[in-house]
């Protein structure tokens, strides 16, 4: 286990402090991405399915950058998360996955900007995404 404590934010130029809600059904990644979200500053709020992420953007809490795991029209979630990811156009998007082909299918669908970073990726590749969104 990591002591948190231990590891103080980074203080990067140009990276807007602020809150991050991270969907992911994969604890592993999760802990990843929240722990370079954390380097950069940023508190997160961490949920493992679409429909707590639906109620976190719903809910009074608010957000500056949505992190959610790709998915294409043909998985059986599609719609709901079609839904979450176009809710709010304030809230910064970054989307992470394995194919950049299907990330260019899929934004184009999503009808709003968004960040994409393939997987895998690495700490200098996510803080230019986040720099680049942010």
């Amino acid at each position: 286990m990591v002591d948190r404590e231990a590891y103080p934010p980074m203080k990067r130029s140009g990276t807007k402090r602020g809150r991050a809600l991270l969907v992911d059904s994969e604890l592993d990644v999760r802990r990843t991405i929240s722990r370079y979200l954390q380097l950069h500053g940023m508190d997160v709020v961490e949920v493992n399915s679409l429909d707590e992420a639906t109620g976190k953007l719903a809910g009074p809490e608010t957000f500056d950058l949505l992190v959610a795991e790709l998915m294409t029209p043909e998985h059986e979630d599609w719609h709901e998360w079609q839904k979450m990811v176009t809710r709010d156009a304030k809230i910064s998007l970054l989307i992470h996955g394995k194919h950049m082909d299907e990330w260019k299918e899929v934004s184009g669908k999503i009808g709003r900007s968004a960040g994409f970073i393939g997987k895998p990726f690495s700490l200098s590749d996510f803080h230019w995404a986040l720099h680049q969104l942010l």
